[in-house]
């Protein structure tokens, strides 16, 4: 079976944020879809995107984030992923592998 077509997307953060200190602003991505690319953390935790919840949940405890209860890790929240800018920027090298390639964050 022939290898998945990965790309490489830049995912912005919306206007209805304003980015402050200790949080993201943008990060680039090696996936394949622009969906995958809207379903990925920028600090390229060990989450993985809930969609019956529309959040994140940890990989190993279960545990939920994303939400108003729970920080975001500095991103959006899981029900704001559709107003993320998603632009794709080019297809990746065959030996790339899937994951955040770079992020900006705004420590402080």
């Amino acid at each position: 079976m022939a290898e998945p077509v990965l790309n490489i997307y830049l995912v912005t953060s919306p206007n209805i944020y304003r980015t402050s200190y200790d949080e993201y602003d943008s990060f680039v991505v090696c996936c394949e879809t622009e969906q995958e690319a809207r379903e990925t953390l920028p600090g390229g935790q060990r989450y993985i995107f809930d969609k019956l919840r529309h959040c994140w949940a940890d990989t190993f405890s279960g545990r939920v984030y994303g939400t108003h209860k729970y920080n975001t890790h500095g991103w959006v929240l899981g029900l704001d992923i559709d107003a993320l800018r998603v632009e794709r920027i080019g297809l990746a090298a065959p030996e790339t592998r899937k994951g955040v390639i770079l992020s900006s964050f705004n420590a402080g």
